[in-house]
């Protein structure tokens, strides 16, 4: 069956659908108390029904009055966000996109369902509805834990099937399979990690897409109650979903005077976040930071370097912003690629080589020189920026603060070379530096996470990821490590559902707030 982009992601709506929906012309707007990006956002699949600036700002206003972040689900094919002259409008306005862009593939049902006929079979319970060993094991993007809300989300299909597999009277492998207008989407495929490597997620997929095929051919009705089954590369047309949200506002105590470098060109949002917490935790022994956004200010050091290098070049002040925001986007989409295994791997330096050439040859339509595209070295100048970036300026003093009383240690996308260029530049104590090149991984690839936990030995239980992403913080959950928020100009502020055990205005606060010494970061 042929269908276009636009019309699958509707279709693909059918199969979960948010508690509160409102059309905007084509558009749909959906809210589910913060539950899954796809159940809080607006769906742009066609005509929003008049003028585009007049829409945004009918998102940003209905989601502002839930006290929900606005967020842009924007359909393109894969790899050609160009395609789609909303990506480019939401951009210029001001617009980030949320790291963990979705890929869709598409297949016959049946033709998924014989991909287990060559795996050993193994019996697969299916109910019409989730018990709670599945919903147990269900970590929607690492939580640990599903608000109420959840369970309405999951069955919110016109018809929708829950598989489990079980052992010992355990589950250990679970998905979801929901049916409406001829196509049906598989979600929650997850496996527990004692349990992988086994093939019970190509079971679990296939017994799922075997019931679509045979729900096509004779429905099913939704109240048939619990089935067991034995189960008897998928084409390559992909789309990538990517959430655009606006930037949060920033929390008074972290406002920089006017002319800061990386002020111009980051507007603010409208969600508001809280910056207390309940108290520090008292068994932690280890920290482990993020430091691209959260200990180094990295969009406010390309900014400023991009001026300078554009400066000597000859280059006007006013394209400095732009192409700023442009070369970063384009470094978010490299390294989103690589992490989700749609492209082989590279170092950070390669990434942001090849990210500033896009962006170069971009900005030759909004004014640049196109000698300055391809220049060679305003290339090797800028290229090698992921080494300059400076530290936000409570960073140094409050990592010290917290290397007394921790173990602290780095874990980044960033290369092994600029995290000790950066390190050594901006005075950053470290009791040890890792980086996802040592798996030749980024963030938020599991790889990424589990390296700290098994390099160094520690207990997830007493190791607390720092970061100013909550979808960082999120996957870092997902392994059992607990989470300390850090708020930060420019960066996503926490979702309504999430339940980080610290929240600071920055790395001074968190240094108060985990050692409880009023001093500390003075």
């Amino acid at each position: 069956m042929t269908i276009s982009i636009p019309d699958l992601e509707q279709r693909a709506a059918l199969g979960w659908r948010a508690p509160e929906e409102e059309r905007l012309g084509d558009w749909l707007l959906r809210a589910g108390g913060g539950f899954t990006g796809r159940a809080n956002s607006a769906l742009a699949a066609g005509d929003p029904g008049g003028p585009v600036d007049q829409a945004e700002g009918t998102v940003r206003d209905w989601y502002e009055a839930r006290s929900l972040p606005a967020m842009i689900c924007v359909p393109y094919p894969a790899g050609q966000p160009q395609a789609v002259p909303l990506d480019r409008f939401l951009a210029e306005r001001g617009w980030g996109m949320r790291p963990g862009a979705a890929t869709v593939m598409t297949a016959p049902a049946g033709q998924v369902a014989r991909v287990a006929e060559a795996v050993a079979a193994v019996p697969v319970d299916v109910d019409p509805e989730p018990d709670e060993a599945w919903l147990a094991l269900y970590h929607y993007r690492g939580q640990q834990g599903l608000p109420p809300i959840a369970r309405r989300v999951l069955t919110s299909a016109p018809w929708q099937a829950f598989a489990s597999i079980r052992a010992d009277g355990q589950t250990i492998a679970i998905g979801r399979v929901a049916a409406a207008e001829g196509w049906a989407g598989l979600t929650a495929i997850e496996v527990e990690p004692a349990h992988r490597r086994r093939g019970l997620a190509t079971v679990v997929t296939a017994t799922l897409a075997g019931l679509a095929a045979a729900r096509r051919r004779a429905p099913l009705p939704p109240s048939r109650g619990r089935q067991r089954s034995r189960p008897r590369a998928l084409p390559p047309h992909r789309l990538r979903c990517p959430p655009w949200l606006p930037l949060p506002d920033r929390p008074a105590a972290l406002e920089r005077p006017s002319g800061a470098p990386g002020t111009a060109g980051r507007p603010a949002g409208r969600q508001k976040m809280s910056t207390t917490s309940g108290g520090p935790p008292a068994d932690v022994g280890t920290l482990v930071f993020d430091v691209l956004g959260t200990v180094v200010d990295e969009a406010g050091s390309v900014a400023a370097e991009t001026a300078r290098a554009l400066a000597a070049a000859g280059a006007g002040p006013s394209l400095t912003d732009q192409l700023a925001v442009d070369w970063s986007r384009q470094v978010n989409a490299l390294t989103s690629q690589v992490a989700v295994g749609e492209a082989p791997w590279r170092s950070n330096d390669a990434l942001r080589r090849d990210a500033l050439q896009a962006a170069l040859r971009a900005a030759v339509q909004a004014g640049l020189p196109p000698a300055l595209a391809d220049d060679q070295a305003l290339l090797d100048d800028l290229g090698l920026v992921g080494h300059q970036l400076r530290p936000w300026p409570d960073s140094p003093r409050g990592l010290r603060a917290l290397a007394g009383h921790f173990t602290v240690v780095a874990r980044s996308n960033a290369s092994l070379a600029q995290l000790a260029s950066m390190s050594a530049a901006g005075d950053l104590a470290w009791h040890c530096v890792l980086s996802g090149e040592l798996t030749r991984a980024y963030k938020p690839d599991p790889a990424v996470y589990r390296m700290a936990l098994d390099l160094l030995n520690l207990d997830p239980r007493r190791t607390m990821m720092i970061a100013a992403h909550p979808w960082d913080l999120r996957a870092a959950a997902g392994h059992g490590m607990r989470t300390g928020y850090v708020a930060r100009p420019g960066e996503s502020a926490p979702a309504p559902q999430d339940q980080f055990e610290v929240y600071a205005t920055d790395l001074a606060d968190l240094a108060r707030q985990l050692t409880r010494d009023s001093s500390a970061g003075r």
